[in-house]
């Protein structure tokens, strides 16, 4: 089997890709790995903390005070394409010709998916935060192709050309408000300090650099002259070496019976003869959130945002959040300071208790074991109820070493036995991603947090190239694999901080209608 040439080794070197990397993930490619098995879902009390009043109270004032010293900041991956929100009436565009109003309703009584899409876009026009400024063709008797290019394809302002973040969400009096709008303006009740000063993050992919600049100028403008913050914006892009190969399935699926079936193809090239190299997935977003290196992080998806009557809700429950880390980096400090000064059978004893009780680490009672726990990257996540969202929920999960830890795990990481399966469907909890993040060491100074990921938790999916079957391999998940040895806690929050986007349609929930 031929894989890496001198060629692709030269290809990979300039990406900044390592030989090393590029074997390491052919093999798991070929042979995916499976780095734990789920041992119970957390549910409240085991694994799931719900706070008091007066615990929330404590954990909110004490977010407050360090957002004023200016030690919070806000980090959103947001260079995820439209596309997929509109994917259901972009079919619509693909058809040729694009069926007419009255042949559409035909079929939307008959049931089908996308002239049910259809006539729901046009009897709920008025609804969508396009529709006060909407300038295009009339949607009352215009035919579907005339309304479905210019809302969606016009080079200028169609919405499946530009990333999800720009994409607008609500409805404002001063006009529509994109997602990446909604995050700056949410932020303002928890990020700003003595000085009026707010800081967020963004990840953006290159093509769409330069709207978020354009988009990030006019916001700052925006909310200075309303509020007097001054905001601060800065993004990054995707590192190229967090790139990821493929694996080519034609050969192995069109092979004779009887053929090995752990052959799993070759790499896939281009037509050129160089190897494809593929998007590694939100985990690749590790070493940029390491390279922000803020205190106090918070991160959020880019489609979970509502509208301006909701930010005070949101605003609560991040300075919750916030408060209940700052809260356990201080006992872990503690007792940090406590192992490092009088390790005595005493303190050991405690520290273990801790350990346990707030993270759920057992360790030995040795101080060195005890030390190399407490010394990491800690992480407080909000978790709501499941009520069937796709997605992934908190469970308990036990490693190929034997030991217990609380982790964030998706549909497509688990064993595809019956027994695997039916823990994952007994989730009582859902990740709505609502992290605080705290990355510094006692010291301040950040942590390498490369050497915290799980590596092996890989996500391999099957995905097309040009018609042709693929094995695609993504990196682990940013709040996955790529934090899977950050100690970590779950706290209950309200399903009102959830609202994502999925599907433009979404955008018609009760929760991201403006109230008037």
């Amino acid at each position: 089997m031929r894989d890496l040439g001198t060629r692709d080794r030269e290809q990979l070197a300039a990406r900044g890709i390592t030989v090393e990397e590029a074997e390491r993930q052919l093999l798991h490619l070929r042979h995916p790995p499976q780095p734990f098995r789920l041992d119970r879902p957390c549910s409240v009390g085991d694994g799931i903390v719900a706070l008091t009043t007066a615990a929330r109270a404590k954990f909110h004032e004490r977010c407050r005070q360090a957002a004023a010293e200016g030690r919070v900041s806000k980090f959103v991956p947001a260079s995820g394409a439209a596309t997929r929100m509109f994917s259901v009436l972009l079919g619509l565009l693909d058809e040729q010709p694009v069926p007419t109003r009255e042949a559409l309703e035909g079929r939307a009584a008959a049931g089908e998916a996308r002239a049910l899409a259809w006539t729901r876009l046009i009897d709920r026009w008025k609804n969508f935060p396009w529709a006060p400024d909407w300038s295009g063709p009339n949607p009352d008797n215009a035919h579907p192709a005339e309304i479905l290019d210019a809302l969606l394809r016009d080079p200028e302002s169609g919405l499946s050309n530009v990333p999800k973040g720009l994409v607008p969400f609500h409805q404002t009096p001063a006009g529509p408000r994109s997602a990446f709008e909604e995050h700056l303006w949410e932020g303002l009740h928890y990020l700003v300090d003595r000085h009026s000063r707010a800081c967020y993050h963004f990840t953006v992919s290159s093509e769409h650099e330069s709207l978020f600049a354009i988009a990030a100028e006019r916001s700052a403008t925006s909310i200075f002259q309303s509020s007097g913050v001054k905001i601060q914006i800065s993004r990054s892009q995707q590192s190229p070496h967090t790139e990821t190969l493929a694996l080519d399935l034609r050969s192995r699926e069109g092979s004779p019976p009887g053929k090995d079936q752990n052959h799993r193809g070759e790499p896939v090239r281009l037509e050129d003869g160089s190897l494809l190299l593929r998007p590694g997935g939100h985990g690749a977003l590790i070493g940029n959130l390491a390279e922000f290196a803020g205190d106090l992080i918070f991160i959020k998806s880019i489609d979970n945002v509502r509208p301006e009557s909701a930010h005070q809700e949101a605003a609560y429950w991040q300075l919750v959040l916030g408060g209940c880390a700052l809260t356990l980096r201080d006992r872990v400090e503690t007792w940090i300071k406590a192992l490092q000064e009088t390790p005595e059978r005493e303190a050991l004893a405690h520290a273990k208790a801790f350990l346990s009780s707030e993270f759920g680490v057992e360790v030995e009672a040795d101080a060195a074991a005890l030390l190399q726990a407490l010394d990491r990257p800690l992480r407080v996540c909000g978790v709501v109820e499941n009520t069937g969202e796709p997605g992934g929920g908190p469970f308990w999960v036990r490693h190929r070493d034997g030991r217990l830890s609380c982790q964030i795990v998706e549909a497509a990481e688990v064993p595809a036995d019956v027994e695997q399966q039916q823990i994952f469907r007994s989730s009582s909890h859902f990740n709505p991603v609502l992290l605080a993040c705290l990355i510094r060491d006692a010291d301040g100074a950040p942590y390498d947090l490369e050497k915290f990921i799980d590596r092996d938790a890989v996500f391999v999916t099957r995905k097309l190239h040009l018609g042709h079957p693929l094995l695609a391999l993504e990196r682990p998940g940013l709040w996955n694999g790529a934090m899977a040895h950050w100690n970590t806690v779950f706290v209950e929050v309200p399903g009102s901080t959830f609202a994502p986007v999925k599907s433009v349609f979404d955008l018609l929930r009760p929760e991201h209608q403006t109230k008037t």
